[in-house]
């Protein structure tokens, strides 16, 4: 199992701190970007080495690759009018 930690530098992105509470959070998509390439560049590797150890057969086989969307979670309705 590998575990990391992404550091960035938060104070470019939008915090959403004085955003109403109903309203999600707001995402980076170039952050998630990054995680995924990551993500995907472990597996290639763990894959390449999987090959280099066994036999022939995996030879031809391309390495997993994750893809993947995102979306905000509903906002709920505001029930103080």
């Amino acid at each position: 199992m590998i575990f990391y930690t992404i550091w960035y530098n938060s104070s470019l992105k939008d915090s959403g701190a004085f955003s109403s509470l109903n309203e999600p959070e707001p995402k980076d998509p170039e952050l998630m970007f990054l995680q995924q390439s990551i993500d995907n560049s472990i597996l290639a590797y763990l894959h390449e080495q999987r090959v280099l150890s066994s036999s022939s057969m995996l030879k031809d086989s391309l390495p997993p690759k994750i893809n993947s969307s995102y979306s905000d979670y509903p906002s709920p309705l505001d029930r103080i009018y």
